[in-house]
């Protein structure tokens, strides 16, 4: 049996919208864990409408900014690759230990 915690919660709220925003997570978060949803207000307004990853089940929750990175491969020649790193959109991650 797994005892689901805050995380889990937000996990169900992410599946039941679809979309999960950061806008979504300080609602949610506002009714119970207002540290979390003050960590993430303090992200600003230009990531109010970022995609909010949820990773792990419990209470104790970690917010942090990620920049995702996308690797193309173009044929310099036939038998070299290169391989230069795109910025990504980025994201929250709130993992919940």
């Amino acid at each position: 049996m797994l005892i689901r915690g805050i995380g889990g919660r937000l996990q169900d709220e992410a599946k039941r919208l679809g979309r999960f925003t950061v806008r979504d997570a300080i609602a949610f978060l506002d009714g119970c864990d207002t540290a979390t949803a003050g960590a993430l207000r303090e992200l600003g307004e230009p990531w109010l409408d970022r995609q909010v990853w949820v990773r792990g089940f419990g209470n104790r929750l970690t917010v942090v900014r990620e920049q995702a990175f996308r690797t193309v491969a173009h044929s310099v020649y036939p038998w070299r690759l290169a391989l230069p790193r795109d910025a990504g959109t980025p994201y929250v991650q709130i993992s919940a230990d």
